[in-house]
């Protein structure tokens, strides 16, 4: 064989290598463009080979040959067996219920502070409460806040007129 000839067998060869590998990535790169369907190839039993078809290619490049064996497989698996129950959590706190409102009027006496105490019923506890003054302004609040399961408020009133005050309390079972 001339050097010529030998060099132009060796191109030949070369070529050939360089169009079977890029029609093998061509056919593995279509086979995972993600589209759901399976994955399909053919197994050469002789030589362990694998050839990954592609639906983009024509047909008798899509079909195995008479050495080779047909499979397909999935990109995701089959699902699991669902696992044991977890531990059970601990209680969680006990929260509020049993809303209700409850009140207490009086008038406030010229030139003193009158306290009222709006409670509870048995088993509640006020989680908040006020007092509204009749007319607005008219009387002077001097004291707000919870004791025990009552809400209590005090009002100081004026020199001159009249009027009433409303304590409020805001009682929950907690």
């Amino acid at each position: 064989m001339t050097p010529s000839l030998r060099k132009a067998v060796l191109i030949v060869l070369v070529l050939a290598g360089l169009a079977s590998a890029g029609a093998i990535a061509y056919a593995t790169a279509a086979a995972f463009t993600g589209d759901g369907r399976p994955i399909e190839a053919c197994a050469n039993a002789q030589n362990g080979g694998l050839r990954v078809l592609s639906t983009d290619l024509p047909t008798p490049l899509q079909e195995c040959k008479d050495n080779e064996t047909a499979i397909s497989w999935n990109r995701e698996g089959l699902a699991g067996q669902p696992g044991p129950a977890g531990v059970q959590g601990p209680a969680g706190v006990n929260g509020v219920s049993g809303y209700e409102v409850v009140t207490a009027a009086g008038s406030p006496s010229t030139y003193t502070q009158t306290t009222l105490s709006a409670t509870c019923p048995t088993g509640k506890k006020p989680a908040g409460g006020g007092v509204a003054n009749n007319p607005v302004g008219q009387f002077a609040t001097m004291q707000s806040y919870p004791s025990g399961s009552s809400w209590v408020a005090s009002v100081a009133g004026p020199s001159t007129g009249t009027g009433t005050f409303t304590v409020y309390a805001v009682c929950v079972i907690a």
